[in-house]
């Protein structure tokens, strides 16, 4: 059974648990599952279906003041005032210490955090003898206490291997920690280590190889410096074939689109054209009414295949039942396992892909796994942006969805109507069948209870082509494996509004989070300590993600005088720790403003307790008030939501907290709009389908 750790503050220490008596502890080394399966979406099942998810209490921070905090409390109270307005919103947890204990050391830690002559916003850490260190130095420690508990291998192979014999094969990626290295030549030292040589697939995304090895022979390896990481290798298993839903009313792709506002684009006559989607998929897509430009040749082993002729036909169906970007080329690629998932991703972009749709999971688990650190390393090294379908099994969302960089997916129901009232997410299924979505949304384990998925929702359930002998049949289909390519279609009509947005993936992500104002449960927006908020930023809203994408205005202290996004780039030089980039936004008194920043993750093989990079985010006002701030400990992003308390230029501060990165890549949405104006069109905007092609 795989081990699931809760998102929480406290963490018991492992090496309590007895479940690695078997493997030697080493000294400290300086900061250097369950057979899976692809996203059930598949079309509904006409019988009831009980789903219990996995049960995991929301991140808490502990009681303010904690006796760890009371002597650091006094100090702070004679900083900066902060101007209270009953128009702005104030950071509730400005100034308030927070304990942690370390995951892996034990190790009390405290952080605040504090405003300092500019308002900026940042971030202090002190120890448990109340001394300041950096976050920086929290991160090492824990590292450290890592290396020591189990040398290079993730927590999950440990776990595995408990229940294996020594002569037992165990599928494995290693994730070598030199990314330069020669691979061939690493594979001729492990041999050299090993009772046997191996025959090793080299990953052509990553630093990494895949092999089966005995369990006496990974444990040789275990503390071996050039290896960074040790992670167990799943497979795909293929996708059931359609089942009989002939009695379920299911809503046609019509009504999801125009939830989503999506027929704005097609008012402007954009439909894709020009863009590239790639998918992956465990099968072929039957090119009936999409327009397949490239097929893996590792496709030919596969028939074509329901789920990713249905798939392709949401992004692109230029059929009756038409898809988001019904002029856009398709990119097919097959798969069944980690590495193959690395050979997908690598030859979807040699074709030109321009985004790439992954409706594909392992079993949702609160830890990281290798597709995850893939996907982040796709992302950041290639400049292309993945979104990833969260899951449809409640509980926690799922692998490769868990990666930082890439763009979370859940699903929700729309009840068949284009009005935002009723609808529903849900995480488990209804007793009646009454509803057919099911969407996993617990976030992963992080210490500091800032990571969010999915960031964002989209509609999972909705008729398309993908049935019958020749997937030309309409089947109704349920759960985020079709949330997910409404989103990648959305990207492809964003392209053609901002071409440059290609190689921008963190701006990409910015910019559809900040218009996905469709906010189902929970705050309005991601807050700092708000929990688990299910939605993310909530449901994609086309009409606005357009608004940004037409304006490419905000840049390094640049104003913009509507809805916008930009992409700054600098050196550490030019963007030291301690000091701030952004922009302006102008707004009118009462309307609503939401900023997304987003950066790409560095997929170290400890991030998923703390990444490198933390930067901050701070607005004030045109007379130089702190209106709102994100200060999320342990994010590749950060989102303000706020009303304008009075007319003028809004300064949007991104403040570098802690980062070792030599180059930053800042994404930077800002969505400024009428609130009630968006509510009263909504009946108004949408154009007959039979014209909008």
């Amino acid at each position: 059974m795989e081990r699931r750790f809760r998102p929480k503050l406290l963490f018991v220490s492992l090496l309590g648990l007895g479940l690695f008596g078997l493997l030697p502890q080493q000294p400290s080394r300086a900061s250097s599952p369950v057979q899976s399966s692809p996203v059930q979406s598949s079309p509904v099942q006409s019988s009831p279906v009980q789903s219990s998810p996995v049960q995991s209490s929301p991140v808490q921070f502990n009681p303010y003041p904690t006796p760890m905090a009371e002597p650091i409390l006094e100090p702070v109270q004679g900083m900066t005032a902060i101007p209270v307005s009953t128009d702005a919103i104030l950071p509730e947890d400005l100034d308030q210490p927070y304990s942690i204990v370390g995951e892996y050391s034990g190790q009390t830690y405290i952080f605040l955090h504090t405003l300092d002559a500019q308002l900026n916003v940042g971030t202090d850490w002190f120890d448990s003898n109340q001394q300041p260190i950096s976050y920086t130095t929290f991160l090492e420690q824990e590292r450290a206490a890592y290396w020591a508990s189990y040398g290079n291998f993730d927590e999950t192979l440990v776990t595995e291997l408990a229940l294996k014999q020594a002569n037992d094969y165990v599928p494995v990626m290693l994730w070598l920690s030199d990314e330069t290295a020669n691979k061939q030549s690493v594979i001729t030292t492990l041999n050299s280590l090993t009772s046997q040589p191996y025959q090793f697939t080299q990953g052509q995304v990553a630093p990494t190889l895949y092999s089966a090895l005995r369990k006496a022979d990974l444990q040789a390896l275990q503390w071996q410096p050039s290896i960074d990481r040790i992670y167990p290798s799943r497979s795909f298993d293929p996708q059931p074939e359609p089942l009989d839903i002939n009695a379920i009313q299911s809503p046609l792709i019509h009504s999801a689109l125009q939830t989503e506002y999506i027929p704005a684009f097609w008012q402007d006559e954009n439909y894709g054209g020009g863009q590239k989607l790639a998918l992956i998929e465990p099968g072929k897509v039957r090119p009936l009414y999409v327009d397949v430009v490239a097929s893996q040749a590792s496709c030919t082993n596969y028939p074509f295949d329901p789920h990713a002729t249905a798939v392709a036909n949401v992004m692109a169906s230029s059929g009756a039942l038409l898809g988001v970007a019904s002029s856009a080329k398709i990119i097919s690629s097959c798969i069944s396992g980690d590495g193959q998932l690395e050979e997908a991703l690598h030859w979807a972009d040699t074709q030109g892909a321009d985004v790439t749709n992954i409706s594909l999971a392992l079993e949702g688990s609160s830890q990281l796994g290798g597709p995850d650190r893939v996907v982040d390393y796709f992302t950041r090294s290639r400049h292309r942006l993945a979104v990833v379908a969260s899951g449809n099994e409640g509980g926690f969302v799922a692998t490769p969805a868990k990666a930082w960089n890439a763009l979370s997916v859940g699903g929700f129901e729309d009840m068949n109507t284009i009005k935002w009232s009723g609808d529903e997410m849900l995480d488990v299924f209804s007793s009646d069948r009454s509803h057919h979505v099911v969407s996993a949304w617990q976030n992963p384990s992080n210490q500091a209870g800032a990571w969010e998925k999915p960031e964002v929702i989209a509609v999972g359930l909705l008729e398309m082509y993908g049935d019958g002998a020749n997937n030309t049949e309409i089947a109704s289909w349920a759960g985020t494996s079709v949330a997910t390519p409404q989103v990648v279609g959305l990207v492809g009509l964003l392209l053609n509004v901002a071409p440059d947005l290609v190689s921008w993936p963190e701006a990409m992500k910015a910019i559809v989070m900040a218009s996905s104002v469709h906010n189902l449960v929970g705050p309005l927006s991601i807050t700092p300590n708000a929990g688990d908020l299910r939605d993310g930023a909530g449901a994609i809203v086309g009409s606005l993600a357009r608004d940004i994408a037409s304006s490419r205005s905000l840049s390094n202290w640049t104003s913009c005088n509507f809805s916008c996004w930009g992409a700054i780039e600098l050196t550490d030089e030019q963007f030291p720790v301690g000091t701030t980039t952004g922009g302006k936004i102008w707004a009118a008194a009462g309307e609503r403003v939401r900023v997304v920043v987003a950066w790409p993750a560095r997929a170290t093989a400890y991030y998923h307790f703390g990444m490198e990079t933390n930067l901050n985010l701070s607005i004030l006002s045109p007379s130089n008030q702190l209106v709102t701030s994100s200060n999320r400990v342990n994010s590749s992003f950060e989102m303000v939501d706020f009303i304008a308390p009075v007319s003028g230029s809004y300064s949007i501060n991104v403040v570098n907290v802690a980062s070792p990165e030599t180059e930053h890549r800042i994404g930077i949405a800002a969505l400024v709009y009428n609130q009630s104006l968006l509510l009263e069109i909504d009946n108004n905007l949408f154009i007959p389908i039979a014209q909008a092609n």
